[in-house]
């Protein structure tokens, strides 16, 4: 996605065994501030607001029941490759190449073997008294409508918190998807239909196939430090860098960004990395009493370097 577009986008990265999805909004990604989730607990590590279903391009097409009331499903289950890549099972790329490719032949770099899919999918159909279209269409549609129902939960889960986002942004705003960024080996296979159901418009980068492996190859590295002030005991703590030092009782929350700031590029350059841009992503002060009644200030400060990409991959 541009990092100047406005507004909300949801990015679908769509690979062979699952599909992978992500908010931005402005251009940045939606931060979960409370964490990922590790068997349905949250773990307070920070990270995408994201979710990921089993369905890709190789997921296993399974059939139940016999003739036009016969239910096709898409996934989650991968078995090796579709069909029109030698795999030896069906699969949802296979199902599009059924539908797409009826008056096509020969091999595609991004489809595949075409006739391959078709003779599968025939073969498929008829164990189950399906017209192969049929048999097709189903696994689409069931494919469709999964994708759909976990982007929905993914804005609805993100809905019911405050927004964080990797450029500081706290919004009280709803996050509505204006757009799709798809990417991933069968984008161009399934952009069209996609849109269809999701009601937005869908669009691909170029060389949306291998824009995953691009943006690992092109990505910065980053680092982060958190760091927390009490001002009632005089101390800030870095734990990361295992450093604690003397604060006064009127320590402030732009004095606490500061020294965060300060601290990471430090930290930063003594490891061979000068001059890098540190940006604060989260600021929280929180006024306290202790037994005594006197008033102090929890503060709790983490920044990052500014992530970024590259502009051309470095020789090997």
């Amino acid at each position: 996605c541009p990092e100047t577009e406005r507004g909300c986008s949801l990015l679908l990265d769509m690979g062979g065994t699952t599909t992978d999805m992500a908010l931005f909004s402005d251009g940045s990604p939606v931060i979960d501030r409370e964490g990922m989730l590790l068997r349905g607990r949250r773990t307070l590590v920070r990270a995408l607001a994201s979710t990921s279903i089993g369905v890709g391009g190789d997921s296993l097409l399974t059939v139940e029941g016999v003739g036009r009331e016969a239910r096709v499903r898409t996934g989650p289950l991968r078995q090796g490759p579709a069909l029109a890549f030698g795999g030896a099972q069906a699969t949802l790329l296979d199902a599009l190449n059924a539908l797409d490719g009826e008056a096509a032949s020969g091999v595609s770099a991004d489809r595949g073997n075409l006739a391959a899919s078709r003779e599968g999918m025939a073969a498929l159909a008829a164990a189950h008294g399906l017209e192969a279209r049929l048999l097709a269409q189903k696994a689409v549609d069931d494919a469709l409508a999964r994708v759909v129902q976990a982007a929905r939960e993914l804005v609805e889960a993100v809905n019911a918190r405050p927004i964080y986002t990797l450029a500081a942004l706290k919004a009280a705003r709803e996050a509505r998807p204006q757009r799709v960024w798809l990417v991933g080996g069968p984008a161009d296979c399934i952009r069209q239909r996609l849109g269809a159901a999701l009601g937005l418009p869908v669009a691909s980068p170029p060389h949306a196939a291998v824009a995953n492996a691009v943006g690992a190859a092109l990505t910065l590295p980053t680092a982060g430090l958190e760091i927390y002030a009490d001002t009632g005991r005089g101390l800030l703590r870095a734990p990361a860098l295992d450093l604690e030092e003397r604060i006064g009782k009127g320590y402030t929350l732009d004095a606490a960004e500061r020294r965060a700031r300060e601290l990471l590029a430090a930290h930063l350059a003594a490891e061979g990395v000068p001059d890098a841009a540190v940006e604060v992503v989260e600021a929280d002060l929180f006024a306290t009493l202790d037994d005594g009644g006197y008033g102090s200030r929890d503060i709790r400060v983490a920044c990052q370097v500014v992530p970024g990409i590259a502009g051309r991959v470095a020789p090997a």
